[in-house]
């Protein structure tokens, strides 16, 4: 039976980071054969302040790749029905459930940029905004 498999930590984390950097989750890169398991990568992340400065930077940069694939995304123009060419709404469909998902990924994977701002003064709930009501026109 083979021991543990050696990896080149350096190239291994090069191959990681250009994953990332195109909005790839870690998880995801990981799966792939040849690749080491979570636990060798966070042991390495933990034990080298450097490889856990490039991920950390690779996530940061994939995070704004996701977030121009949401604007490229809204930005298509949707595919039309061939028989009426009326817009294809289940198309237009698949397109929003392509931007929320990368949208409510981005909240919870960088709130500080991407997630939705809470008043801290309100205990975390939502501040109601006062309805402004106009006078009526004599």
């Amino acid at each position: 039976m083979a021991g543990p498999r050696k990896y080149d930590r350096t190239a291994v984390i090069d191959q990681i980071c250009t994953r990332l950097k195109t909005g790839e989750p870690l998880m995801q890169i990981l799966r792939t054969k040849g690749m080491p398991d979570v636990d060798s990568v966070n042991k390495w992340r933990n034990a080298d302040e450097e490889i856990n400065r490039k991920v950390a930077q690779a996530r940061d940069e994939g995070f704004e790749a996701l977030a121009v694939q949401c604007l490229t995304i809204v930005d298509e123009e949707p595919e039309r029905v061939p028989t009426t060419g009326a817009k294809d709404s289940a198309h237009v469909a698949w397109q929003k459930a392509r931007v929320e998902t990368r949208l409510k990924l981005l909240a919870c994977w960088d709130p500080r940029r991407y997630g939705n701002k809470v008043d801290v003064t309100s205990g975390g709930n939502p501040v109601p905004i006062p309805t402004i009501i106009m006078p009526k026109d004599e």
